[in-house]
């Protein structure tokens, strides 16, 4: 009658039906910490394989026939043997050698992520050889394609689909995922502005009596001028963050001037006929020169609430809060003759002060790349201040007259803008985009010539007019801006 033989060897050999006599004993049988160590739980897994024959030993575990009831104490048929078991299969009495009656350990998991040392030799083969650490610590799979393909800040130089050509820029968990709200702690940026618009067109020398113009405003030029931007973040409660902020430096300066025979007229005489000949000290000049220099500062305080759209693709901010701007302009317009010589200086300044509101939006094209668009205005209650000095020699003496206005308005003022950001590290983001400033409702430095004169020569035809300020100047700078944001 056939009888079910049990190996000790329970990974190795699976239990099979066979007859009493060919059934295996522990005597040659390894130990489970020996068996592991072998290597032998390499070797495909054999079914039904016939029993080998072993020596006889007086440990060998008889086994009940496959009829047989169990009784207590007694193992199902193919059940290792445990001490203290009763009937057949009780251990013998006396010290049993090393190893019986244990179990062999189980199957290693074969984790892409958690190996034994020894498995397959400590590499993957979709790693190249590089074990199970490489990739960031997440085995041969990580994104996909091994440890090549696309992990790491360039991605191996493989292109790995849509959003993916810079690394594994869609699958990075330790930047947040892309859910994480886009949030940081500090920003610098180098702003390249250019500033547009605020010089109207002015003629300040003619060449001969009302002839043609030779020197306008327009002629000033700026180009594109250095600043910074700084920007704090402060978390006030869950979902809303304090934000501070300065934007300034920046000095756009311009020149233009022109020479001639004694021929240039000023528009102080209405260009040589009023008085006919004009002045001494400012026409029939033989240089005439105008230049001006613009800046600006800037301070908000905004508080903002942040929000993320359904799947996550989108997320952004609104926020409203308090806004110093700060404009001021400086000019100067010079003539020199055989005659005589004039310096007319022109400054204003205008102090804005008021509330605004805004909103960003931000597209998470990969989860360290996305772009983010942004604009915010207010009104503002704008004091503007024009201060002029006029220097004029008639090459014997000279006189100076000052002048100063003020006046009080509302202003306008929006800021928008557009810029992409690149997270580096978890703690450090490349940014770079474009922005405008346009303000309305600004005292100018050009605006605010006057060149009103009385009947009698210089400096008394200057005596006596009134004051003013020209309040209704715009300004606009546009240009691109780069940075770095910081978290911590």
């Amino acid at each position: 009658m056939a009888v079910l033989a049990a190996s000790t060897d329970a990974v190795a050999q699976k239990a099979t039906y066979a007859t009493g006599s060919d059934q295996h004993d522990s005597a040659g049988q390894p130990s489970g910490i020996a068996y592991l160590a072998s290597g032998q739980w390499r070797e495909p897994l054999i079914n039904d394989a016939p029993a080998q024959n072993a020596q006889p030993n007086q440990y060998s575990q008889p086994m009940a026939y496959p009829t047989m009831m169990p009784q207590p104490g007694m193992g199902h048929p193919g059940m290792m043997p445990q001490p203290g078991m009763g009937y057949p299969g009780m251990m013998p009495y006396g010290a049993a050698p090393a190893g019986y009656a244990q179990m062999a350990g189980p199957m290693p998991m074969q984790d892409p992520n958690i190996q034994q040392a020894s498995y397959h030799n400590g590499s993957c083969a979709t790693c190249g050889g590089n074990g199970c650490q490489s990739c960031r610590g997440s085995g041969c799979g990580c994104c996909g394609e091994g440890c090549g393909a696309c992990c790491g800040l360039f991605g191996g130089g493989q292109y790995c689909g849509f959003s993916r050509g810079i690394g594994n820029a869609w699958d990075l968990s330790e930047y947040g995922g892309r859910c994480a709200p886009r949030f940081f702690d500090a920003s610098v940026e180098a702003t390249l502005f250019k500033l547009e618009g605020n010089t109207p067109s002015r003629a300040f020398a003619s060449q001969n009596i009302l002839g043609a113009t030779v020197l306008d405003s327009n002629q000033l030029g700026f180009g594109t001028e250095g600043g910074a931007r700084f920007t704090m973040n402060f978390l006030c409660f869950a979902g809303s963050t304090l934000e501070v902020s300065y934007m300034g430096i920046s000095n756009w300066a311009s020149a233009a001037s022109v020479t001639g025979a004694g021929n240039l007229y000023s528009p102080l005489s209405g260009f040589g006929s009023d008085p006919f000949g004009g002045y001494a000290e400012s026409d029939q000049a033989n240089f005439a020169g105008l230049d001006m220099s613009n800046r600006f500062d800037t301070i908000e305080l905004n508080l903002k609430r942040g929000w993320t759209g359904a799947g996550c693709w989108f997320q952004g901010s609104y926020w409203g809060g308090f806004r110093y701007f700060r404009l001021s302009e400086d000019s100067n317009y010079v003539t020199s003759g055989a005659s005589g010589s004039m310096n007319y200086a022109c400054d204003t300044d205008n102090d804005m002060y008021g509330v605004q509101i805004g909103g960003d939006l931000t597209s998470r094209l990969t989860t360290r790349l996305s772009l983010t668009g942004f604009i915010e205005c207010g009104l503002y209650g704008n004091r503007g201040v024009q201060s002029s000095t006029i220097l004029i020699s008639d090459g014997a003496s000279s006189s100076t007259v000052f002048e100063t206005a003020s006046a009080n308005r509302a202003s306008f003022l929006t800021e928008a803008g557009f810029h992409g950001n690149f997270r580096l590290t978890p703690h450090l983001a490349f940014k770079a985009g474009y922005q405008i400033v346009y303000v309305n409702g600004v005292a100018l430095a050009i605006d605010n010539y006057n060149f009103q004169t009385g009947v009698a020569t210089l400096p008394a035809a200057l005596a006596g007019r009134p004051a003013y300020v020209d309040d209704n100047g715009s300004a606009l700078y546009h240009g691109a801006t780069v940075g770095a944001e910081l978290t911590w």
